[in-house]
Formats: C-alpha cells, structure tokens, sequence
C-alpha cells in the first residue's frame, strides 16, 4: 500500500510576514486562532509586533547614521583642503620676503 503525498501550497503568515509550509503553517495558524480567540492577550503576536518595531526603528537610526557620517566625512574633508590652502599660503609669504633678501 502507498501512502499517496500531496502538496501544500505555501501560506504566508499573517502576523510576521513569513512563508510557511504544510504540518509547520496549520500548527502556527490553529496557535494563532487559540490565542486570538482565548480571553487572554496574544502575548506572541504582541512580541511579533514589537520585534517589527524595533527593526523598523534600527533601519531608520542606520539610515540616519549614514546621512551623518556622510555629512561628517564630508566637513572633514573641505577643512583638510582649506587647511593645506592656508599653509601654502604662510609657506610662500614666508619663503618669498626670504628669496628676495637673499638674492
């Protein structure tokens, strides 16, 4: 006798976005169903939630770190370039009084 298997489609998971399949996606949905409809808070989904929260907030504090660093970097490197400007500028006011004293 053989056991005829069939094919699941997969099943996107409502509360975390995640793509599930067979016995794995029916255990987490018939849990979700429990929780959802039990008089208790769905302390799983809440926490689904604010992982969710946490990662969007570190996406946008990673975003802005490098807008800074991009802005930084950016200083950094025109006061480089004035600085080496201005010390031409002394370096030349000095040597030409001493080239025309001397020759």
């Amino acid at each position: 006798m053989t056991r005829r298997v069939t094919r699941r489609a997969p099943l996107q998971y409502p509360s975390c976005g995640l793509l599930l399949f067979g016995g794995l996606a029916d255990a987490l949905l018939a849990r979700r169903l429990v929780l959802t409809t039990a008089s208790e808070p769905a302390m799983h989904l809440l926490q689904v939630d604010r992982a969710r929260d946490y990662v969007a907030t570190g996406t946008t504090a990673l975003v802005d770190a490098k807008r800074t660093q991009k802005k930084t970097r950016k200083l950094q490197c025109c006061l480089l370039i004035l600085v080496l400007v201005i010390l031409i500028i002394i370096a030349v006011a000095v040597a030409v009084p001493v080239a025309i004293n001397k020759g």
